[in-house]
């Protein structure tokens, strides 16, 4: 077997992994779920001790490794770990293969979830377990954990279809997008997502103005850490508001779907943390008058505050600034479309979803995008 091929195994393994966060129909007991972790170590580290490193890439390998490993631990997860065997081990692989890979397996489980659920309607089973009841509107999540879930894996399937197909005219892709957009609305309901064809529309136009798309790579650069220090200020003092402000976020949390509150309440029961925590989300918290039954913590920048660590802000900070000096608009995009989806969705780590994190890549390897 081609030393290429054994990383697309590793990739499958991974897409597999990620897509039991985001299916119902998808679920491994502990140790199941452990030793495909195993597996996936075990082969992307044989694909990195066969590749070769210069020693810059070396360095900054073993120290941002170590830290990832220490941050598994601490959060008892390691999602953010396989994510890095996975872009390490992707050196020399073209970023256009793996992304071709990953389309093609979503496409496939995509197709399975709504036949699925054509059938589950066709012999009349409960509809509880393909549409939830959100304020008496009925949204459809084929079988997602989340109908926001499905709306996502829509969007960003969507997204690499794009990616993979620059060549296509601009109406063409304006028309894809929002055909896209507009039944992904009607069946989800989800305004993340419905915000973030809009945003995509927007940046192509931007991008084909030649004033306009210089602001791309400094949007890419600092609006990541723009929005993690705003956001992590505004839920640490969220209770020291003057009343006027503290009125405007109450009903800015509204328009959110509590996403502010959740953030609020998580913080002042487990405090900030910079390599990261464990956190219960079943245990039932509180925060001044806000009680809540199930923490959930949409938005990846609080997540990152209180759960996943600081740590992982400043490593995202750190690859997207080296990222926007080294590839084009036509990645930045996307980097820039995960930036405002982290705002109020934490599926971030997950490269089956967002697979801009693999530009990463990028950040690590001294080559230039169109070298490798």
């Amino acid at each position: 077997m081609k030393k290429v091929n054994i990383y697309y195994l590793g990739l499958f393994m991974i897409c597999l992994k990620n897509w039991e966060y985001i299916s119902k129909l998808i679920n491994f007991d502990n140790i199941l779920g452990k030793i495909i972790n195993l597996i996936i170590i075990l082969i992307f580290g044989f694909c990195i001790f066969n590749r070769k490193y210069n020693k810059k890439e070396i360095l900054l390998i073993l120290v941002s490794g170590i830290v990832l490993l220490i941050n598994s631990l601490y959060i008892k997860e390691y999602i953010f770990f396989l994510d890095y065997l996975a872009i390490l081990a992707s050196k020399n692989v073209k970023i256009n293969n793996i992304i071709k890979f990953i389309f093609k397996f979503n496409v496939a489980i995509i197709i399975s979830h709504f036949f699925i659920t054509i059938f589950s309607i066709l012999l009349n089973i409960n509809a509880n377990t393909y549409i939830t009841n959100v304020d008496g509107v009925n949204r459809y999540n084929f079988y997602m954990r989340h109908t926001n879930y499905f709306a996502a894996v829509i969007f960003w399937t969507l997204g690499m279809y794009i990616f993979l197909n620059d060549d296509k005219s601009i109406i063409k892709k304006m028309i894809i997008i929002c055909i896209t957009g507009i039944i992904s609305y009607i069946l989800t309901k989800s305004r993340t997502s419905l915000i973030l064809y809009i945003a995509f529309i927007l940046l192509i136009i931007v991008n084909r103005q030649k004033r306009l798309k210089r602001i791309i790579p400094l949007v890419a650069r600092y609006s990541f850490i723009a929005l993690s220090i705003v956001l992590s200020f505004i839920t640490i003092n969220f209770f020291n508001f003057k009343d006027e402000i503290y009125e405007v976020f109450l009903q800015l949390n509204k328009i959110l779907s509590y996403r502010i509150v959740l953030g609020v309440v998580g913080y002042y029961n487990y405090g900030w943390t910079f390599l990261g925590q464990s956190i219960n989300y079943l245990e039932k918290i509180n925060a001044n008058e806000f009680y809540i039954d199930t923490l959930v913590v949409d938005s990846f920048y609080i997540s990152c505050l209180i759960n996943y660590g600081i740590i992982i802000l400043v490593i995202l900070t750190f690859g997207f600034y080296r990222i926007s000096k080294k590839i084009d608009n036509k990645y930045l995009i996307f980097i820039i479309l995960l930036i405002i989806a982290a705002i109020s969705e934490r599926y971030i780590p997950y490269i089956c979803v967002t697979f801009p994190i693999l530009f990463l890549k990028y950040a690590i390897f001294e080559k230039n995008a169109n070298e490798i």
